[in-house]
């Protein structure tokens, strides 16, 4: 399906299909929007219709399912045409969070919708009405089942292609509807037994399981807000990268911030100082930009010098490293430095730890290394050890 999609995008755009392109991307979000739109009007007008004449108040809540999933691929269209506009003087970085805006709005109409589906239900189970479940009713529910999962899939495909966690989450809404459905179906078929009870026990289960969409819609889309830490294959990537150059010899304080599909990273490495300024400079241009061919990441490079360990520096480390290799909630340690004579020394370096520490825990780490430091090194007049924040990787 995804090769006869992108087929026809380019017959459409007239060029070779890139998801990269904010183009390409309001393209396909307008496709799966427009597509959308049309079959759920189609599905509620027939849901209501079959609803209404069967009395059934399990497949009216199915039918205003459907509604709100139309009116979440109304905003998915709104959005996609916001998320489109370039970078601007307020906004320099674009617009393409209004995908994630877009995908929250469509879960608190989920929530709600769920919450009034839920009402009628439950006066329902109250007050059981018999309804008609002719199996001609009972062969177009399935039908409409059937046409809800093939959108769901044809809105799963295009958010893979794209990478919009905007699209994934129609396709589930999506798919909610078409499980609804089911439930609805199987109160049909009950009903046929004349066991009219259990219509509004299963609207109930529909409006739960439409307020559970609406739940798992927004988690995403709010981790996507409030930025979510880079998965580890991505931070082994960019190690990758770094490391392939053989002057640089520690790679640290990874920051990432994402947009949309756009990606900006910063971070540090050390360069051993013999190397010039100028081709210190050289080596972090060429890694930002292999970053941001391998990565589709626009990177700033910072370079540290490493130091050369003197005996002071060397034992030190040392030290540091047996602490870290005993705890393992100690990950590692950069930027070591030491100054003065061996009786008289000023240390400080940064700590690395486990990100999902409290800061209790952490400042008693802290407090553990400081103390472990200055009783195995009597030399030392001043330590500094800078917890590494949560917000760095490495």
């Amino acid at each position: 399906m995804t090769n006869l999609i992108v087929r026809f995008a380019e017959r459409q755009l007239k060029e070779r299909f890139s998801p990269a392109k904010a183009e390409h991307r309001s393209f396909i979000g307008y496709l799966e929007g427009w597509v959308s739109v049309a079959v759920n009007l189609l599905l509620f007008g027939l849901k209501l219709a079959l609803g209404i004449l069967s009395s059934s108040i399990a497949l009216v809540a199915d039918a205003f399912h459907s509604l709100a999933d139309m009116g979440t691929s109304l905003i998915i269209l709104i959005s996609f045409r916001i998320s489109k506009k370039p970078a601007d003087y307020e906004h320099p970085l674009g617009h393409q969070r209004a995908e994630a805006i877009a995908t929250i709005v469509i879960a608190t109409l989920l929530f709600v919708t769920g919450l009034e589906v839920g009402k009628s239900a439950v006066e329902r189970i109250l007050r059981p009405v018999e309804f008609a479940s002719s199996w001609w009713i009972i062969a177009i529910v399935f039908a409409t089942a059937v046409v809800k999962e093939g959108i769901a899939r044809f809105s799963e495909q295009l958010g893979k292609l794209i990478q919009s966690e905007t699209l994934k989450a129609d396709a589930w809404h999506h798919r909610s509807d078409a499980l609804a459905t089911l439930l609805v179906l199987g109160s049909f078929l009950l009903g046929r037994y004349n066991i009219h009870a259990l219509d509004g026990v299963v609207g109930l289960i529909v409006a739960l399981l439409i307020m559970y969409t609406g739940y798992e819609v927004a988690k995403g889309s709010v981790d996507q807000i409030l930025g979510p830490a880079p998965d580890r294959s991505y931070l082994s990537k960019v190690h990758s990268i770094a490391e392939a150059f053989p002057a640089v010899n520690n790679v640290h304080d990874l920051t990432l911030h994402q947009y949309g599909n756009k990606k900006f990273l910063t971070m540090d490495i050390e360069v051993a100082q013999d190397v010039s300024l100028e081709e210190a400079h050289d080596i972090a241009e060429k890694i930002a930009q292999k970053i941001r061919a391998d990565l589709d990441t626009h990177a700033t490079v910072h370079v540290d010098p490493a130091k050369n360990f003197d005996q002071n520096l060397r034992e030190l480390g040392d030290f540091i490293q047996q602490l870290i290799d005993s705890d393992d909630r100690l990950l590692s340690f950069h930027d070591l430095e030491a100054q003065g004579s061996s009786s008289d020394l000023m240390v400080r370096f940064d700590l690395v730890v486990s990100p999902d520490l409290d800061k209790t825990t952490m400042d008693e780490l802290e407090k553990t290394v400081r103390s472990r430091l200055l009783k195995a090194f009597s030399g030392i007049r001043r330590l500094e050890v800078r917890i590494e924040p949560s917000y760095s990787f490495h």
